[in-house]
């Protein structure tokens, strides 16, 4: 899989898996086990790769990102699922 987070998209998943790992320490019931979700943003951002993303097209980088972009020969931005066409721009 090809990298298709964004720089803005990285940051508020980190953000949000923060927020999800602080729900441990606020609930005592059973609850405070949901706060293991934050894992999914967590690594989606530390990876950079969404699978969600590649299956609804979506590729939230910009052309100046990804590093490996001019190694790609696909049009999509940062190498994103080859399903973004630029094209239509």
């Amino acid at each position: 899989m090809k990298k298709n987070i964004g720089c803005m998209d990285r940051t508020l998943r980190f953000i949000a898996a923060l927020a999800l790992f602080s729900l441990y320490f606020i609930f005592d019931s059973d609850l405070r086990y949901l706060a293991f979700i934050g894992f999914v943003p967590l690594i989606t951002a530390m990876l950079s790769i969404c699978p969600a993303y590649c299956i609804i097209g979506v590729n939230t980088c910009t052309s100046g990102e990804s590093k490996s972009s001019e190694k790609n020969s696909d049009d999509s931005c940062c190498g994103g699922c080859g399903s973004v066409d630029k094209s239509e721009d």
